[in-house]
């Protein structure tokens, strides 16, 4: 009997133990912020700017005020290494960090005294006198002492857009009055380094070939405007060719850059000829013929 019993309270003290270890692991699981986006003003590479860093905290990471700490990590550039250039927004209450560690390319920041942060909660960091660095797209990591683990920023571009490239249906040819299968693209750069700028727009404009040969976009005109999204693209809406044979090219201009214009050559073929029909035959009737067959396979389109 106190055999069993002793074998019982060891399966009872082994349960506890296995449940007090469970608990303590769910409870420092690691967490993580969210939604983090980077952004510069200016983005010009080497000039002084003010960096917008902004995240969401977990939906059990809120912060405390003055004691709570946020690291900005994988930083690029100089971000200065005083307090006072960081500013922190939180449920509508704005502060200067009330201290700061670290520096290069990590820099961890105190809560301000009045501003603390709820759970699932965004929180703005504002860094003024930021020095750019070279042109590139980069990103930056975000962690509190609450959510320890680092989280990736978006991307984000660091230099002006320089140049207008094509990106996309260059160099197509169809049969006359036929659809191109690929919408005309523009992309944003800086030297080879693509920008990612969005809002930026591009005028495309098709100009007749020396036979008169020529398109049009969906609005029925030679022209047409896009804006180009967060990746830094504008995309044209279709291109038809119209009916005379022959080369021509399109021309994607956005004026405000150094080198404004990308410049795309399409062709406009003749229609081919119809292939033969198969399968044909007559049945005879009074004075007529019911003749049948089968489409071919091409119409020469």
């Amino acid at each position: 009997m106190r055999r069993i019993r002793t074998l019982k309270i060891a399966i009872i003290a082994a349960a506890v133990v296995a449940s007090l270890v469970g608990t303590a692991s769910a409870a420092s699981a690691a967490t993580a912020v969210s939604a983090v986006t980077v952004a510069a003003s200016p983005f010009t590479n080497g000039a002084s700017a003010t960096y917008t860093i902004e995240f969401r905290t977990s939906l059990t990471g809120a912060l405390i005020n003055g004691s709570s700490t946020i690291t900005l990590s994988g930083l690029n550039g100089t971000f200065p290494a005083s307090a006072g250039a960081y500013s922190i927004d939180a449920q509508a209450h704005l502060g200067v960090a009330s201290a700061i560690s670290g520096g290069g390319s990590s820099v961890t920041l105190t809560m301000p005294t009045l501003v603390a942060a709820a759970a699932n909660t965004i929180v703005t960091v504002t860094a003024t006198g930021v020095t750019n660095p070279a042109a590139g797209n980069y990103t930056a990591n975000v962690n509190t002492s609450v959510d320890t683990t680092p989280t990736a920023s978006s991307a984000y571009t660091i230099g002006a857009a320089t140049i207008l490239n094509t990106s996309g249906g260059d160099k197509q040819s169809v049969p006359i009055s036929t659809a191109f299968p690929i919408h005309l693209g523009a992309s944003l750069k800086n030297g080879t380094t693509p920008v990612l700028e969005g809002g930026v727009q591009v005028v495309f404009t098709a100009v007749p070939g020396i036979t008169g040969a020529s398109a049009t976009f969906a609005n029925g005109t030679a022209t047409t405007t896009a804006t180009t999204g967060p990746t830094g693209v504008a995309t044209a809406t279709p291109l038809t060719a119209n009916g005379i044979v022959g080369a021509f090219t399109v021309t994607a201009s956005a004026p405000a850059l150094a080198l404004p214009v990308a410049t795309y050559t399409e062709t406009n073929l003749a229609q081919g000829v119809p292939g033969a029909p198969t399968g044909v035959s007559a049945t005879a009737g009074d004075a007529s013929a019911a003749v049948s067959w089968v489409d071919p396979a091409s119409n020469g389109g």
